[in-house]
């Protein structure tokens, strides 16, 4: 259903945390590392209807994250005003920090929560970054309160969804 131009669109926080999405390429170290978030970049680039808040919450690799910094994230979702978030997140950890922020929020939550990341930095050609965004910012608007991942072109709730290493892609789990 179109919306009028008296309804207003659902404010929307992207939030960041590092992952493969927002590395790039470091002469200094010969290497992939972190600098500043590219998402204002990539925001004024998709030419949005309205500018999202973006948080910088961590610069990380997933690898290196523990419960420690995925309460950080949990903490800073409860904290937000906005009731759409999009996270940006390192997809070897993806799935459970999703799960955390799942059980973190409980069932009767009224934001709605995607997760998304890149298998290839967004600073690199042929990366999937850019369109795992958008889906994500999409869903994000759609999709009913609760915890998602939107990865490899579809939607899936946390706690239904793993990477498979092997395809390089996110499938629905096994469980």
């Amino acid at each position: 259903m179109p919306r009028n131009e008296t309804q207003a669109l659902p404010r929307l926080a992207i939030l960041t945390t590092g992952g493969t999405f927002e590395k790039r390429y470091l002469e200094s170290v010969g290497g992939l590392g972190f600098v500043d978030t590219c998402l204002g970049v990539l925001t004024t680039h998709a030419r949005l209807a309205y500018r999202p808040r973006i948080e910088e919450v961590l610069l990380l690799d997933s690898l290196d994250m523990s419960d420690k910094e995925r309460n950080l994230i949990l903490k800073r979702v409860v904290k937000a005003k906005e009731n759409h978030l999009v996270i940006v997140h390192g997809t070897d950890t993806m799935t459970l920090t999703a799960r955390t922020l799942q059980d973190g929020l409980g069932k009767d939550t009224k934001k709605t929560v995607v997760f998304t990341g890149a298998m290839v930095p967004v600073a690199h050609q042929n990366s999937d970054g850019v369109f795992n965004l958008g889906l994500a910012v999409a869903a994000c608007q759609v999709a009913a309160p609760g915890v998602y991942i939107a990865m490899s072109g579809r939607v899936y709730k946390a706690d239904q969804v793993e990477k498979n290493y092997r395809k390089k892609l996110f499938l629905p789990s096994k469980r």
